[in-house]
């Protein structure tokens, strides 16, 4: 295969040298969707679609995008008539981190190296589903080869956690943890809103008495049981960001008000930020960290949403964050809480990596979502560079909802990172021995230190 090879990503002899130093570390991913029940089961996939495709978001908008109709895509159609129609349209994601997420996880997978389009499609098609029979293509088994050391899930608080008691007993070589993730709680304006704190209620409280007290003593007792097994971390959806100081009072009249009444967006945002500094309180009692996912606008396509839900491919990058008023109280009082915050929209980055160096505690994460590229990693890390302190970056996270991508992402982070400070050594800014200790303690140590000091 003439791309994606051993000097993919990596212009020159430094870059090199310091990628072959950390190509080869465990990966330790604090953030992801993974289906941990996928994990436990621990059974064979069918087929080619089923493992990168029918889970992946990032491909349904890109097939749209081409002009494939859903039916091929989260309809009804056959797997391998999705497949056969993502084939048709791939050498046009050319450029795109989807092109070259998959092409790697052929390579390094199944050892396919050619370029995936409508004339081989049938033939990829077969030599995976043959390979996925295999034992050593069992989730755990590609977990293991892919040296994933720890991982963390995404989890609503009203989550029994069972699959977690079970990875307790039955993994080997991999740690996996809930994080906990009470967007549900939150958002007031939603349809579900009610219905979500009601059954969080009864299941901690045994009671349908729907009360803001009652919701938070619910949310404290979930957040001790998530505490108990394991959790580090909790990580919360901000499509806008206010915070602010909110009585217990004024919220709850707000949460009275909600279930007889719409309410006004001011007084949604002012609920908003009462939860926010509720969840930070129970963090730093239990010396949580606290990551915050800033500026995605939710459902923007309204007829996907109606049709296939959420999590489908309708959600942009907002443009109407108030990064420095939005934090400001938040972390001036809680300046003894570990915040990481993931960016969506770059027009915020120069505010957000300032507000970093005037918060110790602040830690700048890994580029998120739409910027989740080489091009992206590569501005994000340059900024962080120039303006903050490299080594405080948080490392990688892969937010993947497929074990395979786990390895493909994590290795377009490392490249980008050896390139970076490659090019550094060769402009005579730092010499290679220190190169060399910044990419590893960003693959490795410093999301280790940071998430799982204690563990």
């Amino acid at each position: 295969m003439d791309f994606l090879n051993n000097d993919y990503l990596l212009t020159n002899t430094k870059a090199k040298n310091i990628y072959n130093e950390i190509r080869d570390l465990p990966i330790i991913d604090p953030h992801n969707h993974s289906d941990l029940k996928e994990i436990i089961d621990n059974e064979n996939w069918h087929d080619i679609w089923e493992v990168e495709g029918q889970t992946d978001h990032y491909i349904w908008q890109l097939m749209r995008r081409m002009g494939i109709e859903e039916e091929k895509i989260t309809g009804n159609a056959s797997n391998k008539e999705k497949w056969k129609a993502f084939a048709e349209v791939f050498p046009s994601f050319a450029l795109n981190p989807v092109f070259e997420w998959m092409q790697l996880d052929l390579k390094n997978s199944f050892g396919i190296q050619k370029l995936l389009n409508s004339n081989n499609a049938d033939e990829i098609w077969e030599i995976t589903k043959s390979k996925l029979q295999k034992d050593d293509y069992k989730p755990r088994s590609l977990l293991n080869k892919m040296k994933v050391e720890i991982m963390c899930t995404t989890d609503d608080p009203v989550s029994d956690l069972k699959y977690h008691k079970k990875a307790k007993n039955e993994l080997e070589n991999l740690e996996v943890y809930p994080t906990w993730r009470p967007d549900n709680y939150s958002k007031i304006e939603k349809s579900n809103w009610q219905r979500n704190v009601l059954k969080l209620i009864e299941k901690y409280l045994d009671t349908n008495n729907l009360s803001l007290n009652n919701l938070l003593k619910a949310l404290e007792l979930s957040h001790s049981y998530f505490d108990k097994l394991g959790c580090v971390s909790s990580d919360h959806d901000l499509p806008e960001l206010m915070s602010k100081e909110v009585s217990f009072k004024e919220a709850e009249n707000i949460f009275d008000k909600k279930l007889n009444q719409e309410l006004r967006n001011n007084e949604i945002i002012i609920f908003k930020a009462f939860m926010l500094n509720y969840y930070a309180e129970l963090n730093r009692k239990k010396g949580w960290i606290m990551q915050l996912h800033i500026g995605v606008k939710r459902n923007y396509r309204q007829s996907l949403l109606d049709e296939v839900g959420i999590n489908s491919g309708g959600d942009i990058i907002g443009s109407e964050v108030n990064i420095v008023d939005g934090l400001s109280y938040l972390l001036n009082k809680f300046e003894d809480l570990k915040f990481v915050a993931y960016i969506i929209n770059d027009n915020y980055l120069q505010s957000l990596v300032s507000i970093a160096r005037a918060f110790p505690n602040l830690n700048l994460g890994s580029s998120w979502w739409f910027n989740d590229s080489a091009y992206g990693m590569n501005k994000h890390l340059n900024h962080i560079a120039a303006v903050d302190i490299l080594a405080k970056q948080t490392g990688m996270v892969t937010d993947s909802r497929k074990i395979l991508s786990y390895a493909s992402r994590t290795e377009v982070y490392r490249r980008t990172l050896a390139n970076l400070l490659g090019e550094s050594v060769l402009k005579q800014q730092l010499p290679i021995s220190l190169a060399e200790k910044i990419a590893v303690d960003l693959s490795y140590n410093r999301p280790l230190e940071l998430f799982f000091k204690n563990k």
